[in-house]
């Protein structure tokens, strides 16, 4: 399971869902800018955490090894995440990722 946070949107019934992927070595704690910067009411953030320990910040998968198993196992863990917002809260087709470097 995935360390995340949800920022919720202002507009409080609002179904839509933005899922934020950061990139190698950072962690969620590099997105929580992102709400203000994009000052949209109606979209909720979900801030997530790479499952992996890299230098003080997390990682999807390792960089210096084989990485198809990383990846894989990352690939499962969002897979899982986002069927959990599904049927928690938020429809499919109003949650999009927003990933950077090896968040995407």
């Amino acid at each position: 399971m995935l360390d995340t946070e949800l920022i919720p949107a202002t507009e409080s019934d609002s179904k839509w869902l933005m899922v934020v992927l950061h990139g190698l070595g950072d962690s969620m704690e590099g997105y929580r800018w992102l709400p203000k910067a994009l000052d949209l009411p109606w979209l909720n953030y979900l801030l997530v955490n790479a499952p992996d320990d890299y230098h003080g910040g997390f990682s999807w998968y390792d960089i210096y090894e084989d990485s198809d198993p990383g990846v894989k196992r990352s690939r499962k863990a969002i897979w899982e995440l986002l069927d959990n917002q599904r049927e928690v809260r938020f429809p499919s087709k109003q949650t999009f990722l927003f990933g950077f470097s090896q968040g995407c």
